[in-house]
């Protein structure tokens, strides 16, 4: 199944771009404190990074069950602030996956990277059946790329600081140039 996420481009569907959107409306208020954490104020950006980040899990969720596999759907609930789930984005049989998304621009600014929360089990304490999924969502060309998959086990040593000063120990940060799987 990994071999097949790896370097995948992926058209997103006007339906998931939509639930997305819904999902962003519904969820951005009980996110502020957490992104006023990080110095981050703007609730239009705020609602955008929430839905690129559920259109992400909904469009690999999508291809999952076109590879004929049963995968569990992206969770659509909203939780109450501060309650944070860090389970998997997407269940597929004994794996657990975390589906990581930024933007082509942001790639661009930053290079390929994903950005962690440190308290985040996935980053701290993550299980032999944790993957991670990393993808760059292109809303131009309307498609998402799964860039690289590696296994959470394999990338406790590679998490770096934040190229932006002010998420240094808010957040951590992988680099796709320093995944080798």
């Amino acid at each position: 199944m990994i071999k097949k996420l790896k370097n995948v481009s992926l058209k997103i569907k006007k339906k998931y771009m939509e639930l997305s959107e819904k999902f962003s409306d519904n969820s951005y208020k009980s996110n502020l404190d957490c992104y006023k954490n990080r110095n981050q104020n703007n609730p239009s950006k705020i609602q955008k990074d929430i839905s690129q980040g559920k259109v992400t899990e909904f469009v690999v969720w999508d291809y999952i069950k076109k590879l004929g596999l049963e995968p569990t759907k992206p969770d659509t609930k909203v939780y109450k602030k501060n309650k944070k789930s860090y389970k998997a984005d997407i269940k597929v049989g004994r794996y657990d996956l975390h589906i990581k998304s930024q933007s082509i621009e942001q790639s661009k600014k930053y290079t390929e990277s994903w950005v962690f929360q440190p308290e985040d089990p996935l980053v701290k304490t993550p299980k032999k059946k944790d993957i991670i999924v990393l993808c760059i969502i292109n809303f131009e060309k309307n498609e998402i790329l799964i860039k690289n998959v590696i296994f959470a086990t394999n990338a406790m040593d590679l998490y770096k600081d934040p190229k932006v000063k002010y998420l240094i120990e808010k957040k951590v940060v992988l680099y796709n140039k320093d995944l080798w799987i």
